[in-house]
């Protein structure tokens, strides 16, 4: 996380490569161009607060949940989620 729940470019790319989810897919599900994703992932601009909580729930509805581990971010799978 970058701040304030906010998920850092690593964090969804990750998330995004575990699910298979391509970044034009995940673009299109938060209603918003793919360089926008694209730049987020490379960490050139962070997601604005409306972003960050639309690409968790994107990610969260196929079984991703996004947390913070202390020091090193960790990407995990709900139990039983996966469609």
């Amino acid at each position: 996380m970058i701040g304030n729940g906010v998920p850092s470019g690593k964090q969804l790319r990750a998330a995004r490569a575990l699910v298979g989810m391509r970044q034009v897919e995940l673009a299109s599900e938060v209603g918003v161009p793919t360089p926008r994703i694209v730049d987020i992932e490379r960490g050139h601009v962070p997601p604005t607060p409306a972003e960050a909580t639309k690409l968790i729930q994107a990610l969260h509805r196929r079984g991703v949940v996004i947390v913070d581990g202390g020091a090193m971010p960790v990407t995990t799978m709900e139990k039983g989620v996966m469609n």
